[in-house]
C-alpha cells in the first residue's frame, strides 16, 4: 500500500498532508512535539498562549490568501504593523523610508544620506561578492554602517564579510514613503486572532476529519536505507522513532523530510559543513499593558550589551485570548549549536533577559508575572558565502535515495516565509498524487543518472581531452534575412567554428501588452517594438529546414534554442541534433524535461540564477534519463564587463554537478572566453556577426569573422597546453636539458693532489658535469688526475 509518511507537523507538513489526504492518498504524520506548528506553533503555558514567533502572515499572491482564508475557523485580523531599530535610546522605523529619515535625523545628516542614495552604483550591486559589499553599495556608507552591519553579525554569528550577499535584497528595504511592514502594491497581510499556531491547529483538525491524526512525541532517532534492488539508488527501508518504535516502509511508499538537511545528513553519514543559526524564544508576561515608543510593534537591537536582538509585543498580533490586564513580550535570541547560549539554563537565559528589559526601562521585575523558555531551533540556514556549493553536493548525496522528498524551510536549507511554504506544499502535493495515479511505482524518484563525461554533437566529441567545442551564436542577428542566415553560416564554417546556433520560437514570444516586457538580451529600445521585431524575424518551418540542410551540406553542425514546447515539436520534425536552454528557461521546469525526452544532448545556460536553480533544473535532465548534459556558466548582462564575467564559476559548476561544463560569453572580445579554456571550458558559446553595425539587439557585443577564427585557434592552442604531462623534464626538453642547463666546470688548469678551492670552480652551460647542487662536496676535495680549464668537473676526478 502507498502511504506518505511525513515527518514534522509544521506548516509544510501539515498543509502537505492536508493536500495528500483531500486527493485520497493515505499519509501519516509525526511530530517529536506535543504541538503542531512547528516554527510557527502557540504553546500554552501558566494558561496563557504564547506564540513561537510571533508570525505575520502575507503574500501578494491572491490564490494563497484565499487558501488560508478558506480554512474553516480562520478568522484574520489586519492591523497596520511597523517595526524599528533601537540604538542607544532612539528609535528609528524599520525598514527605511526617506519620509521616517527625514524626521528622524538632521537636515545636514538626511542631506547626506540621500546624497549616498543617489549616488549609488548599480554595477558595484552587481559586483558584490558578499553582504557588506552588497549593503554598502544599496544603502551608502552612513546607513550601512548604522543599520546594516551590527545587527546581522549579532543574528548571524559570523562577520558580514563571511554572509552571503543573497541575505541582502530581500532583508534590507529603503522606502520612499512610511508604510506597514509588510505593505505595498498588491501586497496582503494579516495576523490570526488566537495566535499564530491557529492555522497550525486547524489544518489538524481538517486532517483529523480525513482520518489523519499527528502521531505527537515520536521524534526521528534513525533511518534504515538499504541499495534499491537492480539499481545505482538507495531507499529507505525503514524510519525509527524515539530510539524503539521502528516502521517498516514498503516498496511503493514515499518518506517526506521537513527536519533540517544536516538531522538527514546525520542518519546517512554524509560528512558536511552547513549550520543553522538557531532562536530560544523568551516570552514574559507583565501584569500591566505595555506600549513601545511611538507604538511600534516589534524593536531590533544590535547592541553587544543586551542578549536579545528583537522584542515583539504579541498583543498587537491578536485580539481573541488577549490577556484583558496585561502584555506577553517576546524577545528572541540568536544561538549556534555548542555555544555559550545552547548550552544555558533555562532559568539563566531568563535572567539576562530580564536585565535587557530592566536595560531598556521598558518594565520593573516586579511587574514580570511569569517568564518561559520556547526553544524553536533551526531558524535560519547558514548562508555564509560560498555556502550554495555545499549545499549542491550534499543534496545530491540525498537525491540518491529514490523514496525521501525534502520539503519546507529547514529541510531545504532555505530561509522562506510562510506563503512560500504554503505554496510549495500545495505544488508538491500535486505533484505526489500526479505521479501516484500514473506509476505503478507510485512515488519513487527515478533512478538519478550520472552525467557523460563524454558527449557527441554531429560528429565531434566534447569533454576533456578533446578540442574545446565553439557555438558561433547566430541567435537573432540574421534579422529574419535567409540569405543573410545562409551567409553567416558560410563565415562561421570558414573560421572553423564546431557549431551554428539559431533560436526558435512562436510569435508571441514577448508580451505586446506589457510595455515594460523585454527580451533578456535587449541592449537598446528602437522604434520598431521589440515584440514586433522578435515576430517579424522568425523563421518558418520550410526555412528552417533549408538551413539544416545547407549546414549540412558544408558539414558544419547546425542546433537551436527552443522557447516553447511547439518550437521544439517543430525541430524535432527537422532532426535537431542537439539542443539548447536559455539562461531565462532554466526555471522552465516543464521545457527542459521535454527537451530532456528526446535523449538528445543538452547544453544548458546559467545565468540570472543561483544554485538552487541550476540544481533543479539539473536534476531535471538526469531525471527524465538524459545524461548527454553541458552546463555552461552565464551572466546575463549585455555586454557583460570582464569585472562581472566571474569565471571561476566554471571550476564551480563542474565540482557541484559532474558535468561537461562551458562558458556562455557576452564579454565584448575574445580574450576573456580564452580564459575559460583553462578553467576547464569545454564549450565556449558566443554571439557571432557579419558587421557589428547591423540592427538588431545583440550585433554590437557579437564577434566578426576574423575574431571567431582566432578564438578557434587559440582556444584548440590553449586546450593542448592544458594537457597535463607529469612533473619533472618531458622527453622534448632532453636535449634542451643537455645544451642549457648548468653544470660544474674547472676555471683553470688543476695538477693531480691539488686541493680544489671554490675559486677554482665556475658554474655554466652545458649541463654535462656535476649538478651545481654539489659545488660544497668539492671543496676541499684532492683532484685524482689533472684536469684543463673549461672541462666540467666530474666524480671520477677526486681521489
Amino acid at each position: 500500500m502507498t502511504i506518505f509518511h511525513i515527518i514534522g507537523a509544521g506548516i509544510s507538513g501539515l498543509t502537505l498532508a492536508y493536500e495528500l489526504a483531500k486527493g485520497g492518498a493515505q499519509v501519516r504524520i509525526y511530530e517529536k512535539l506535543g504541538v503542531p506548528g512547528g516554527l510557527a506553533r502557540t504553546e500554552i503555558l501558566d494558561g496563557e498562549r504564547i506564540d513561537c514567533g510571533p508570525h505575520l502572515y502575507h503574500t501578494n499572491n491572491t490564490e494563497i490568501r484565499e487558501y488560508w482564508q478558506r480554512l474553516p475557523g480562520i478568522k484574520f485580523l489586519e492591523p497596520q504593523l511597523y517595526g524599528a531599530n533601537y540604538k542607544s535610546g532612539k528609535i528609528y522605523e524599520y525598514p527605511l523610508s526617506e519620509r521616517s529619515m527625514e524626521k528622524q535625523f538632521s537636515a545636514d545628516e538626511y542631506k547626506a544620506i540621500i546624497a549616498e542614495l543617489n549616488a549609488i552604483d548599480e554595477e558595484e550591486k552587481a559586483n558584490a561578492s558578499n553582504y557588506k559589499e552588497f549593503v554598502a553599495a544599496l544603502a551608502g556608507p552612513t546607513l550601512s554602517k548604522l543599520f546594516f552591519e551590527k545587527y546581522p553579525q549579532k543574528l548571524w554569528g559570523i562577520p558580514i564579510e563571511e554572509l552571503s550577499a543573497k541575505f541582502a535584497p530581500r532583508r534590507v528595504q529603503i522606502r520612499k514613503e512610511q508604510i506597514p511592514f509588510h505593505a505595498g502594491s498588491g501586497k496582503w497581510a494579516g495576523v490570526i486572532d488566537g495566535g499564530c499556531g491557529m492555522m497550525a491547529e486547524i489544518l489538524e483538525a481538517e486532517l483529523n476529519t480525513l482520518g489523519v491524526f499527528v502521531e505527537y512525541r515520536s521524534e526521528l532517532t534513525n533511518l534504515q536505507i538499504e541499495n534499491a534492488a537492480g539499481t545505482s539508488s538507495q531507499r529507505i527501508t525503514a524510519i525509527e522513532f524515539n530510539g524503539k518504535t521502528k516502521i517498516d516502509i514498503d516498496a511503493d511508499s514515499t518518506v517526506i523530510m521537513t527536519t533540517p538537511l544536516t538531522k538527514v545528513c546525520e542518519f546517512m553519514g554524509i560528512a558536511n559543513q552547513l549550520w543553522y543559526r538557531c532562536l530560544k524564544i523568551v516570552a514574559h508576561v507583565i501584569n500591566k499593558k505595555v506600549a513601545f515608543e511611538d507604538n511600534y510593534d516589534w524593536l531590533y537591537f544590535d547592541s553587544d550589551e543586551l542578549l536579545m536582538h528583537r522584542l515583539t509585543l504579541q498583543d498587537s498580533f491578536r485580539d481573541k485570548n488577549k490577556p484583558i490586564h496585561n502584555s506577553i513580550l517576546s524577545a528572541e535570541v540568536a544561538y549556534s549549536r555548542g555555544d555559550q547560549v545552547h548550552l544555558m539554563d533555562d532559568a539563566d537565559i531568563i535572567e539576562l533577559n530580564i536585565q535587557d528589559l530592566l536595560h531598556i526601562d521598558l518594565v520593573s521585575r516586579d511587574d514580570i508575572v511569569s517568564s518561559h523558555v520556547i526553544d524553536a531551533g533551526e531558524v535560519y540556514p547558514g548562508i555564509s558565502v560560498g555556502y550554495e556549493a555545499e549545499v549542491e553536493r550534499v543534496n545530491k548525496l540525498v537525491n540518491d535515495i529514490s523514496n525521501i522528498y525534502m520539503h519546507g524551510a529547514p529541510a531545504t536549507f532555505e530561509y522562506a516565509d510562510l506563503q512560500v511554504l504554503t505554496a510549495k506544499s500545495i505544488d508538491l502535493a500535486k505533484l505526489l498524487l500526479a505521479e501516484e495515479k500514473s506509476s505503478s511505482f507510485a512515488l519513487r524518484k527515478r533512478d538519478r543518472l550520472v552525467p557523460s563525461t563524454e558527449i557527441e554533437i554531429g560528429k565531434q566529441k566534447i569533454g576533456e581531452g578533446h578540442p574545446c567545442f565553439i557555438i558561433a551564436e547566430i541567435g537573432l542577428n540574421h534579422n529574419g534575412d535567409l540569405e543573410l542566415a545562409k551567409a553567416m553560416i558560410d563565415a562561421a564554417h570558414r573560421a572553423g567554428a564546431s557549431a551554428v546556433k539559431f533560436q526558435t520560437y512562436k510569435t508571441g514570444r514577448v508580451s505586446k501588452s506589457v510595455r515594460a516586457a523585454r527580451y533578456y538580451e535587449d541592449l537598446v529600445d528602437t522604434q520598431e517594438s521589440l515584440p514586433d521585431f522578435l515576430d517579424r524575424i522568425i523563421f518558418d518551418e520550410r526555412q528552417l529546414q533549408e538551413l539544416f540542410d545547407y549546414s549540412k551540406a558544408l558539414g558544419i553542425v547546425m542546433f537551436s534554442t527552443p522557447f516553447d514546447i511547439s518550437s521544439l515539436e517543430q525541430l524535432e520534425k527537422l532532426s535537431c541534433p542537439a539542443y539548447k536552454i536559455s539562461s531565462m528557461d532554466l526555471v522552465n521546469i516543464p521545457l527542459i524535461k521535454a527537451v530532456a525526452a528526446t535523449g538528445k544532448p543538452m547544453i544548458v545556460s546559467t545565468g540570472m540564477s543561483d544554485m538552487t536553480e541550476m540544481s533543479a533544473a539539473v536534476e531535471t535532465v538526469l531525471h527524465a534519463g538524459n545524461p548527454n548534459l553541458i552546463v555552461l556558466h552565464c551572466v546575463s548582462s549585455y555586454p557583460c564587463p570582464p569585472q562581472s564575467a566571474n569565471l571561476p564559476m566554471i571550476k564551480k559548476i563542474r565540482q557541484t554537478f559532474d558535468t561537461v561544463t562551458g562558458y556562455s560569453d557576452h564579454t565584448t572580445g575574445i580574450d576573456i572566453a580564452l580564459a575559460s579554456v583553462t578553467l576547464g571550458a569545454s564549450v565556449i558559446e558566443k554571439h557571432f556577426t557579419l558587421d557589428r553595425r547591423m540592427d538588431g539587439p545583440d550585433q554590437n557585443f557579437s564577434i566578426v569573422e576574423n575574431e571567431l577564427t582566432q578564438l578557434v585557434n587559440a582556444s584548440r592552442r590553449i586546450g593542448m597546453a592544458m594537457t597535463y604531462q607529469s612533473y619533472g623534464i618531458m622527453p622534448q626538453e632532453l636535449s634542451t636539458a643537455q645544451n642549457l642547463k648548468r653544470s660544474i666546470f674547472y676555471s683553470r688548469d688543476i695538477q693531480a693532489g691539488e686541493t680544489i678551492t671554490i675559486h677554482d670552480l665556475e658554474i655554466k652551460s652545458p649541463g654535462v658535469g656535476i649538478h651545481p647542487k654539489h659545488i660544497d662536496l668539492l671543496i676541499g676535495r684532492k683532484l685524482e688526475k689533472n684536469v684543463m680549464t673549461d672541462s666540467p668537473a666530474e666524480w671520477d676526478d677526486l681521489a
